[in-house]
């Protein structure tokens, strides 16, 4: 019994640390970054927001930059500009 014991203390660790990581799991978007969204309203002031209270579902895989800089301008008429960075690329909108 005694022995069963040692060696499920080896094996267990030995075979957690053997597999790859799951599909869909922490370690796919683990170097996503984050993203940061800087609004810029009319009189010149800037202040930064973060996309949870726009979007329904924030997920850090999908690429905000495409669509977040038009629906923050569409949620406030007083925003003049929106920056929306990511890891390696950043997006500058100026609402109309």
């Amino acid at each position: 019994m005694l022995l069963a014991v040692i060696a499920a203390q080896v094996a267990v660790p030995a075979v957690a640390l053997g597999l790859a990581p799951a599909p869909f799991g922490f370690q796919m978007y683990a170097g996503t970054g984050w993203t940061q969204v800087e609004v810029t309203r009319h009189d010149g002031s800037t202040m930064q927001i973060h996309p949870t209270g726009l979007v329904a579902n924030y997920r850090a895989e999908i690429d905000w930059t495409r669509r977040l800089p038009e629906r923050i301008c569409e949620s406030d008429s007083a925003i003049a500009a929106v920056t929306v960075r990511r890891w390696r690329e950043d997006r500058t909108l100026t609402c109309p």
